[in-house]
């Protein structure tokens, strides 16, 4: 495993992982559904720490070059993630709700900054960091992490989107209809 690629990989969900006391609100509760949500974050990073300190091994490369060109794109994706992040947080005018609150009625309809062709950049931003962890130390727990993480983030985001529906009515879905849940519906 790479060092440089490690590190910015580790830097970038250490980042996320601070985005509780970043950007958002602190009248939430870590309950079961978000802990249940944020397990795979855990759980990779300690793979990967366990990987980089020779306790696990991971998937064989087909090859050196394979292997260079995994850790060069983990690198990449992970300044993906933490760009997204930051431009992210930066469009917030208002803190959001932590995942899974009973609290969480929007204060604003973000449509500015990465929320211009993305419903949902931090998730986009989270799926960025687990494929580079799986790129850096392809790994059958990594793996699965990142399928769980895939699914409860894409139920999060629907169950979201109909609350936002809810709230800003036909608003929303005219900005659904212009924009993509974790990829841009149409490049610039």
């Amino acid at each position: 495993m790479d060092t440089v690629s490690f590190t910015l990989v580790m830097s970038n969900f250490a980042l996320i992982a601070s985005l509780p006391l970043i950007i958002f609100r602190r009248d939430g509760s870590f309950n079961l559904k978000w802990c249940c949500t944020a397990l795979p974050f855990l759980v990779v990073v300690v793979v990967l720490i366990l990987g980089f300190v020779g306790m696990l091994t991971s998937l064989k490369y087909p090859s050196q070059l394979w292997f260079e060109l995994a850790q060069i794109c983990a690198a990449l994706f992970s300044i993906a993630s933490i760009g997204l992040i930051a431009s992210t947080i930066h469009a917030h005018e208002f803190k959001p709700a932590l995942w899974h609150q009973v609290n969480d009625q929007p204060q604003e309809l973000v449509t500015w900054g990465p929320y211009k062709r993305i419903r949902h950049p931090f998730y986009s931003a989270f799926f960025l960091a687990f494929c580079a962890s799986l790129l850096l130390f392809p790994h059958y727990l990594i793996l699965g992490c990142c399928v769980y993480s895939c699914i409860v983030l894409t139920l999060t985001a629907k169950r979201e989107e109909t609350r936002l529906t809810q709230v800003f009515g036909s608003k929303y879905q005219g900005y659904m209809s212009t924009t993509g849940r974790f990829i841009p519906a149409k490049l610039p």
